[in-house]
């Protein structure tokens, strides 16, 4: 299922539209024994916490609707499906990259600068991010899907288990396809407005343990996949 509002996580539309909708799709699923529920979490439901974040971590401030939205759905599904035929899964997500990123997103921006060789404008760039390619993402939603023995169900981290900066993520990618930086300009816009991230990433090891998975790709080696298929 996708959400509506993606760009705007301040929309009350997370807590209403997309809300709402999703709690329908899980009593449909629950009353027709389906035998498995996926729900995309998010990193932001951990809040404003700094270092390793494993699923135990307690929830620090959360500001956004978006991030308030998928906290309340994942803590719903867990007392939804506890004691039932379904099996439930919220999955929490990092910051997934990847081709094909819808307009506007950063990857999007970098790559019209470089086909257009215009300048891209951005902000300071010196929030973290924990980074995990999408192809790793699909796998690991791929294992509990088919997995055929009893899993501890319940949440779930799913991400690269380290952080970078996000200039750093824009000059790695600029790097492998020959983007010169002095179309790079760093602090010339204001600050976006989100939930606020601090230097954070996911541990994995549940993930690891259960499901027998680890990400494949660092950071070059999914930013040199990402280039091949966009470019």
């Amino acid at each position: 299922m996708g959400w509506g509002k993606m760009n705007d996580p301040w929309s009350n539309f997370h807590l209403k539209n997309n809300y709402y909708n999703s709690l329908n799709l899980f009593k449909i699923a629950k009353k027709n024994n389906f035998k498995k529920v996926i729900f995309c979490g998010s990193i932001n439901e951990y809040g404003n916490k700094y270092g390793p974040l494993k699923e135990e971590t307690l929830i620090g401030k959360l500001d956004t609707f978006y991030a308030k939205s998928k906290l309340k759905l994942t803590n719903f599904g867990l007392k939804f499906y506890k004691n039932t035929k379904t099996e439930f899964f919220s999955i929490r997500l990092s910051y997934v990259y990847g081709p094909y990123q819808r307009q506007g997103t950063l990857i999007n921006l970098l790559i019209n600068a470089f086909k257009k060789k215009k300048t891209l404008k951005m902000t300071k760039c010196t929030s973290y991010r924990d980074y995990v390619y999408v192809d790793d993402v699909a796998k690991g939603i791929v294992k509990i899907v088919l997995i055929k023995k009893k899993i501890e169900t319940g949440i779930y981290n799913l991400g690269s288990g380290k952080c970078i900066t996000i200039k750093n993520f824009v000059k790695i990618f600029c790097q492998i396809i020959k983007f010169d930086n002095k179309f790079l300009k760093f602090g010339v816009i204001q600050e976006k407005k989100e939930q606020k991230q601090l230097k954070n990433y996911l541990v994995c090891n549940k993930f690891r343990k259960n499901f027998n998975w680890s990400p494949c790709s660092n950071i070059k080696i999914g930013l040199s996949k990402m280039a091949k298929i966009i470019l």
